[in-house]
C-alpha cells in the first residue's frame, strides 16, 4: 500500500495542529514500513523539515507569490491524482478544494464540525462546509480525531457511520522532556491559540473578564502564546479589565510553548467548540495543570486531569482558575494525572487505526 498526502495544509500552515497531525502520520507509516510520501509542493511549512520522503520545498512565504505557488501546486497535484494506482491511498489534508483521484482511494479527516456547530444553518452554505461535507461524502474512508466529531459528521452531514474511523491525535510533547521551565514571566497563567475572527469561539475575551473579576487577576501575568497580534478590541478589553500592563505575547516554535507549559501555574482553555483540542493534552504532557470548558471533545481529551467550568459563566471560569491557581497540592494531583492521562494518547495508535481504515478503503472500493 502506498499513501500519498496532498499539499493543501501544507500551503497555510508553518506551524498548526493539522500539519503536525499530517507529518506525524506520515513520520509513524513510514515507520510501520509503509510507503507514504507527503506531496508538499512549494511548502511554508516548518515540521516538514524533521520528515523524509517529502515531494517539494519550502519556499518563504513572500507577498505576492502566494498565488503562483498555489497555481504550481494544483498543477502538480493533479498529475499526481491521475498517475496513482488502484492500491494507492490519496489523503486529503485540508478542505480548500474538492478533488478526487483517478483510481487511488480517496482518504480525508474531518478535524472538526465547528463552524456548523457553532454559526448555525448558514454556515452550511459556505464554501468551506460544502467542499468538506463533499470530501466526506465522497471519500471511501472518513478519518476524525474524536468521537464528538464522528457524533457531528453522522449527524449534521448524515455521513454513513461505518465508514468514520475515529483516530485520536497523540502528542509530540514527550520529547521535551529535559526543557527548563519559562519563568521569566512567572507567576502566569498561560492561554494558548488563536483569539480573533473566525475564533470567536475560543472564547478568549470571556476568558478576559474571567480573570479580571477573580485574585488571580491581581497578581498573575497572562501569557498568550500564538495567535497573531492582538486586535485593538482585545488590546481595549485588556486595558478595560485592568490586565493590559501584565500581558504578553510570546511567539515561537514547540519547544518554546513547551517550556512555557513547564512554567506556568497552568492552562487554561476556555473553548466553547473543539474538534479535538491539543493545547490540553499538548499541557498535560509537561505537568502543566489544566483548567478547561467542559464542552464538546475536552472532557474526551482530558479525562479526570483537569478542573472543568462553564466557559458561558465568568464565575465558573474565575472559580475554576482561582481553585487551581492558589492551590498547589492540587496542581501538583492534576500534574500527576495529566502526564499518566497523556500516555494514552500515542502517535503509533493513531497510525494503527489509520491502517484500518485505509485498509477499509481499499475494501469497500474493491468491493463496489
Amino acid at each position: 500500500m502506498d499513501v500519498y498526502f496532498s499539499h493543501h495544509i501544507f500551503d497555510r500552515q508553518t506551524y498548526g495542529g493539522i500539519s503536525r497531525y499530517c507529518t506525524e502520520l506520515h513520520r509513524g507509516l513510514r515507520r510501520a514500513g509503509m510507503q507514504s510520501r507527503i506531496a508538499a509542493g512549494l511548502h511554508i511549512n516548518a515540521y516538514l523539515d524533521e520528515v523524509d520522503e517529502v515531494w517539494g520545498a519550502r519556499v518563504s512565504k513572500r507577498a505576492g507569490t502566494n498565488t503562483a505557488r498555489l497555481q504550481f501546486n494544483r498543477c502538480t497535484d493533479s498529475l499526481l491524482r491521475a498517475l496513482l494506482p488502484e492500491t494507492a491511498i490519496y489523503h486529503v489534508t485540508f478542505h480548500d478544494r474538492v478533488v478526487l483521484p483517478k483510481r487511488a482511494r480517496l482518504a480525508f479527516t474531518v478535524h472538526d464540525l465547528i463552524r456548523e456547530r457553532v454559526a448555525g444553518p448558514e454556515a452550511f452554505a459556505q464554501p468551506l462546509s460544502t467542499r468538506k461535507r463533499s470530501l466526506a461524502e465522497l471519500a471511501d474512508v472518513v478519518f476524525t480525531v474524536s468521537h464528538c466529531t464522528k457524533r457531528d459528521l453522522v449527524e449534521l452531514f448524515d455521513i454513513p457511520a461505518d465508514k468514520i474511523f475515529v483516530t485520536h491525535l497523540g502528542t509530540s510533547f514527550s520529547r521535551f522532556t529535559d526543557v527548563r521551565p519559562d519563568d521569566a514571566l512567572a507567576p502566569y497563567v498561560l492561554y494558548v491559540g488563536a483569539r480573533q475572527g473566525a475564533a470567536d469561539y475560543k472564547n478568549f475575551a470571556q476568558m478576559v473578564r474571567a480573570l479580571s473579576s477573580s485574585r488571580v487577576g491581581q497578581e498573575a501575568n497572562l501569557v498568550c502564546f500564538g495567535g497573531g497580534e492582538f486586535t485593538s478590541e482585545q488590546v481595549d478589553l485588556l486595558d478595560r479589565c485592568g490586565l493590559r500592563e501584565r500581558t504578553h505575547l510570546m511567539k515561537g516554535d514547540d519547544r518554546c510553548l513547551a517550556r512555557l507549559f513547564a512554567g506556568a501555574r497552568c492552562l487554561v482553555y476556555p473553548s466553547l467548540y473543539e474538534g479535538f483540542g491539543l493545547p490540553p493534552l499538548e499541557a498535560m504532557t509537561m505537568g502543566c495543570p489544566v483548567v478547561c470548558s467542559e464542552r464538546s471533545s475536552i472532557p474526551e481529551v482530558v479525562g479526570s486531569a483537569a478542573v472543568f467550568f462553564d466557559p458561558e459563566d465568568v464565575e465558573s471560569m474565575s472559580s475554576a482558575i482561582e481553585q487551581v491557581y492558589f492551590d498547589n497540592q492540587l496542581r501538583t494531583t492534576l500534574s500527576r494525572r495529566g502526564r499518566e492521562r497523556s500516555r494514552q494518547f500515542q502517535w503509533s495508535t493513531t497510525v494503527k487505526k489509520t491502517l484500518d481504515g485505509y485498509h477499509y478503503a481499499l475494501q469497500r472500493k474493491t468491493a463496489r
